[in-house]
This record gives structure tokens, C-alpha cells and sequence, in this order.
């Protein structure tokens, strides 16, 4: 399932402006999971979202390093051998999220997810945030 998200409001030139007079940016992003794998259960991810450059970034709210999200980064994970909640994949509902801060990766244009198939009952629910940008540069 791929989403694209929504940027009309502003276009490309006027956010890498905004970028470069702002000190901070940031988007929140979440998913919720049943059954639903999202970054790296077997080697590859089944999830991710596309950078501002069109980019395949493999790593949560949270985190900034690729096949992780932010229990990852804190060793806080449903199961310890995963980088993320949703990749323990025990049909459980669990959720991965946090905020997204690479301002040179940001805004998340696109979300791309994989692992849902109603057939064994997989589910996944996403939410993307805002942009936003704050201080002086």
C-alpha cells in the first residue's frame, strides 16, 4: 500500500526556504499494528516512508538509525531482538512511533507499507503529522 501525502499547501521552494531560516523541524509519524510487521523482520522492510528528495528511509519516529524505531533506540522494544514494536508481529496491537527531526529529509512525502493482508488478518493504521518548524537558523 503506498500513500502519498499531502503538500499542496506549500510548495517545494518555499519549504527548503523555510528550512533554511529554521533551526528545528519536525513531523510526527505513527503506526499501529495488528499482525503487521513495518521495518525489518526478515532482513527487509516491509514498511517506510519517502524523504523530501524521494529517498527510501528505512527508520521510525524516534530514531535515526535505518531498521529502527524508537524503542530500538532505547532497548524498550516488545521483544528485545527487534528494533521495533510492530516488527515482533504476534498479533498483538502494538505501535511504533515519534518524531521525525532530519530537517534535511523532511517533509515526508510519501508511506509505503506492505505487510497487510486482510486475508490472515493483518492490519496497520498510520498517522503522519504535521510539519514543523520553529527557531531561527
Amino acid at each position: 500500500m503506498s500513500r502519498d501525502a499531502n503538500l499542496k499547501v506549500v510548495t517545494h521552494v518555499t519549504f527548503i526556504t523555510q528550512d533554511r531560516v529554521s533551526s528545528h523541524c519536525e513531523q510526527f509519524i505513527k503506526y499501529e499494528c495488528h499482525g503487521s510487521t513495518l521495518l525489518n523482520r526478515n532482513g527487509s522492510p516491509y514498511g517506510w516512508w519517502v524523504s523530501r528528495d524521494s529517498s527510501k528511509m528505512t527508520y521510525w519516529g524516534g530514531a535515526s538509525v535505518s531498521g529502527k524505531c524508537a524503542c530500538g533506540m532505547t532497548n524498550s522494544c516488545a521483544n528485545p531482538r527487534y528494533g521495533c514494536n510492530c516488527d515482533y508481529d504476534n498479533n498483538v496491537w502494538r505501535e511504533d512511533s515519534g518524531l521525525l527531526t532530519d530537517k534535511t529529509h523532511l517533509p515526508v512525502k510519501q508511506l509505503r507499507f506492505g505487510d497487510v493482508t486482510s486475508a490472515s488478518g493483518e492490519q496497520g493504521y498510520h498517522t503522519l503529522g504535521k510539519l514543523k518548524c520553529y527557531g531561527m537558523a
